[in-house]
């Protein structure tokens, strides 16, 4: 009995490994002229990442896209940032085949995880401060409005009714 407790809580183990995971809290907001560590600590058999792909905004890190083997399950995916981020999963796509999503406010970022025919990808993204979201719909504004007026300046005016609109 005792034996076969052991050898199903090893076997257990061995199906429940967990992935490396990306380092967001130790990475997000540091400029690129700082020292990170990219990874969290993990066990010596976890499944480590194929690429990462760190995004910029104004000198610092605030994203990143983390590639593991197309042989990682989703399910594996969902079950390690579970175990990391308890609680956080949005539920509304916890039974999601296709997609996952985690909301990890305490640490202000948010996870989305996908599994395509070439790979299992892992995004995490810092949530940007309001006034950054708010400049870039004013910069977004602006440019609606000079492409507004750019169209209406480039708009022929109408021509009379039996007049030539013939330029020649």
């Amino acid at each position: 009995m005792k034996l076969t407790i052991a050898l199903l809580l090893i076997a257990g183990a061995a199906q429940a490994q967990g992935l490396r995971h990306f380092n967001p809290t130790g990475v997000f907001g540091k400029s690129v002229d700082d020292s990170v560590v990219l990874l969290l600590p993990a066990e010596a058999d976890a499944i480590q990442p194929l690429t990462i792909m760190t995004d910029l905004k104004d000198g610092k890190y605030y994203a990143a896209t983390v590639t593991f083997p197309k042989s990682v399950t989703l399910a594996e995916a969902r079950t390690s940032l579970n175990a990391l981020y308890p609680g956080t999963e949005k539920p509304s796509f916890a039974d999601d085949p296709k997609m996952g999503l985690w909301r990890v406010e305490k640490h202000r970022f948010a996870i989305q995880v996908t599994h395509d025919h070439q790979e299992l990808r892992v995004i995490y993204i810092s949530f940007q401060p309001m006034e950054s979201i708010v400049k870039s719909l004013e910069k977004l504004a602006d440019h609606m409005e000079q492409d507004t007026e750019q169209a209406e300046s480039t708009v022929p005016s109408k021509v009379a009714p039996g007049a030539s609109s013939d330029v020649r």
